[in-house]
């Protein structure tokens, strides 16, 4: 008879698990191309991806084939955008699936981790959070093509290896390796999982000597170990791929690294992006999916309390999670250190703490199943009834929000660079032919990176500076123009339409009459 009900449970937290991972795949998938491209940090990667396919140059990434000395980020995420290039072909989904599909990897890893070291309502919770928070989702995140979402999973999958840990040389093996390929993604970022694992194998071997034995070094002989193991593990891929570089053009991208991504970064406030030092909490406060799972850690952390009091009544949930659940010193250290650190230096942008997202929905489950354990026991069981149905209906919210607003993204028509994918295809007769651009930018090039990536993508054209005047110049090349600069050069040039937008706001012209 005991069996049945407990069938019943397993299905329907099967379905529940399916609907909440069907809800974050449509929120990181549907409609990939809906936004335009996004200068600087996507356009830049895309463009470095499509030239590598173009030259075969896996070490030295290029942008209008030339070394790329203001993206200094290591090439894993150009890796993965090349690869589904070569596997759906070049357009603005291929760019973008690999960090959709990082999120959804990410979710899923953390929601069994979850489901398996806390319960069943930690799992669904994990999962829910996912797509409760829109800035993740949206800016810079499941849906940009540029190397965030991907930080995000090698960060998490370090941090779950080292919750996980257990006594073997694996897991700490698999943290410094997932910490090394995230530096090949976000370059000095990854110093964070650096130390996280020190800060984590510290605190291990220093509670497993006072544990027991005074005076008893195993622990910290244990400790030293594994965080020579994930040394190793670590350094391995990064040397690499260093050698490799340092053999093509010395040490000019390694330094360059040093002195921009972290020098200039860190005292100088790069490209107008300085911050005060609470930039960070006030973006955490803007996201209801977030406030839903601070709700949560508070109730954790009171619990903590709690568990030391005498009332076995009291304790009996409260030791259930806590002991499921792990270490969970990774964790705390995964969720804080970012926002503290990334707090100190000059320059601050909100994607800089993505990767403490996963850790804060992983610590909120833990304190969702403990108000599920409590209800269960019948323990205060309206007002812990009322916090649960609470922090869901914040979540939920916010997640039916993220899928209205998707939803009813409009694609902007009046974009150069969507422009580009209607006036002309690889498949034209002006496919590979150089193409100059002038439509009035307000920028220091003629080209806008989002403009340039469209047009390798589009026809494999070759942007070349110097707007019309350079057109001129050059018989066989192309000039990309709208509906007010194509009439100053009627009295310069002759030319014909090779291909107008829809909307007849820009135009593809090439030299001579038809």
């Amino acid at each position: 008879m005991t069996k049945r009900p407990e069938l019943l449970k397993k299905m329907i937290f099967a379905g529940a698990f399916l609907a909440l991972l069907g809800l974050l795949s449509f929120l990181c998938l549907y409609r990939l191309d809906v936004l335009p491209l996004q200068n600087w940090d996507e356009a830049r990667h895309g463009v470095s991806a499509y030239e590598m396919i173009m030259t075969g140059d896996p070490v030295v990434t290029t942008y209008g084939y030339e070394p790329d000395y203001w993206n200094l980020k290591p090439p894993l995420s150009e890796y993965c955008i090349a690869l589904f290039y070569r596997l759906f072909g070049f357009s603005i989904p291929s760019l973008r699936l690999y960090a959709a599909l990082s999120t959804i990897l990410c979710a899923l890893a953390c929601s069994i981790y979850a489901l398996r070291h806390s319960g069943r309502a930690a799992g669904l919770f994990t999962l829910l959070s996912f797509s409760a928070v829109p800035t993740y989702l949206f800016t810079h995140g499941a849906r940009s093509g540029d190397a965030d979402a991907l930080y995000v999973l090698l960060y998490t999958m370090a941090v779950l290896c080292l919750s996980m840990d257990t006594g073997s040389a694996v897991y700490p093996a698999l943290a410094g390796l997932f910490g090394g390929l995230a530096f090949l993604t976000k370059s000095w970022h990854a110093g964070i999982i650096v130390l996280i694992i020190l800060l984590t194998y510290f605190i291990r071997g220093r509670r497993e000597n006072n544990s027991g034995n005074s005076g008893n070094s195993a622990g910290s002989r244990s400790a030293a170990a594994h965080v020579l193991i994930s040394a190793v593990s670590c350094a391995v891929p990064v040397l690499f791929w260093a050698a490799l570089r340092i053999m093509r053009d010395g040490f000019s991208f390694i330094g360059a690294m040093i002195g921009k991504d972290v020098v200039s970064r860190s005292v100088h406030g790069a490209e107008d992006h300085a911050e005060d030092v609470l930039y960070y909490a006030g973006k955490l406060l803007a996201d209801k999916g977030i406030i839903a799972c601070l709700i949560l850690i508070v109730v954790l952390l009171a619990a903590g309390g709690a568990g030391s009091r005498d009332s076995e009544k009291v304790r009996r949930p409260e030791e259930k999670v806590f002991r499921a659940s792990g270490d969970r010193v990774p964790v705390i250290l995964g969720a804080l250190l970012p926002v503290v650190l990334f707090s100190i230096p000059a320059t601050k942008l909100s994607w800089y703490v993505y990767c403490a997202y996963p850790c804060i929905f992983l610590l909120a489950s833990q304190g969702l199943q403990l108000l599920w354990e409590r209800l269960k026991g019948r323990q205060s069981a309206v007002r812990t009834a009322a916090a649960i149905l609470i922090v869901f209906l914040i979540s939920a919210l916010s997640a039916r929000n993220n899928v209205r607003d998707l939803r009813e993204f409009k694609k902007n028509t009046l974009a150069a660079d969507v422009a580009l994918f209607t006036l002309i295809d690889r498949t034209s007769d002006y496919a590979g032919s150089d193409i100059y651009i002038d439509i009035v930018l307000d920028t220091e090039e003629s080209w806008e990176q989002r403009d340039f990536l469209a047009a390798e993508l589009s026809g494999d054209l070759h942007p070349r500076e110097g707007e019309a005047a350079g057109w001129l110049s050059d018989p066989e090349a192309l000039l990309l123009v709208n509906r007010y600069t194509i009439e100053a050069l009627d009295e310069r040039a002759e030319y014909h339409v090779v291909a107008a937008s829809p909307d007849e706001l820009y135009y593809i012209l090439a030299h001579g009459k038809d």
